[in-house]
């Protein structure tokens, strides 16, 4: 792909399970047209490169990244500092812009982190210099309240509040983030659609929707993968 036909570059990065790549699938799915069926995706063991044509021909291109501390092959560094090197290096060889956007995904079922110590901050500094970044919660049309009725609203607000003072525990990145680099982050909430396509609940947005919010565009036809060699 010639530099003048690259658009945004987006990484996708965050703890094992917390919904990285289901949401890449799910923005796949809104431009191919043909929703997929929402299964538990295995887990993301090296780099994936997917690429989104936008409506005045230029290509997106979302990065999924292995989970932070998720278990690798044997020879492979499974660490935050581990996984940032590598896809510094992913994008040096393949000859990718700059990040322009960084999705951070957490875990809505558990926001506990590990402690983000100076090497892995001074590579996050090096990959992501410059780079706007967004907190995503996912997997909100799988939770529901005490009763087995889907969240209200307000109590998403709740939860989501408690959710992110979890996640400031520690030295962890979230803690990075807001109060080491002063980020005023940007936060969504999101769940996959109903059958029929759409959201059942006003707590969150639709992957797809997220993404335009972010980078604006019309996604226009189906995108393809390619796996680091």
């Amino acid at each position: 792909m010639s530099k003048d036909k690259q658009g945004p570059t987006i990484a996708v990065i965050g703890k094992a399970d917390s919904g990285k790549t289901t949401f890449i699938r799910a923005v796949c799915d809104a431009v191919s047209g043909t929703p997929g069926e929402h299964t538990d995706d295995e887990p993301t063991r090296e780099i994936v490169e997917y690429k989104v044509q936008l409506a005045d021909g230029l290509f997106m291109t979302l990065l999924d990244t292995p989970g932070f501390d998720g278990n690798l092959a044997d020879s492979r560094d499974g660490t935050t500092e581990g996984i940032l090197n590598e896809l510094e290096q992913y994008i040096a060889v393949k000859g990718l812009g700059p990040i322009t956007h960084t999705l951070f995904f957490l875990n809505t079922d558990d926001m506990t982190m590990s402690d983000f110590t100076v090497l892995p901050r001074k590579a996050f500094e090096r990959v992501f210099q410059g780079s706007k970044v967004a907190c995503i919660t996912a997997c909100w049309d799988r939770m529901e309240s005490e009763n087995e009725a889907p969240f209200s609203a307000e109590e998403v607000v709740d939860k989501e509040e408690s959710l992110y003072a979890s996640g400031r525990t520690g030295r962890s990145l979230l803690e990075y983030l807001e109060k080491d680099r002063g980020y005023d982050l940007r936060r969504f909430r999101s769940g996959l659609p109903n059958i029929e396509g759409e959201a059942t609940s006003a707590a969150y947005t639709l992957p797809r929707d997220i993404m335009h919010e972010l980078v604006g565009g019309q996604v226009s036809i189906q995108c393809h993968a390619g796996l680091l060699p």
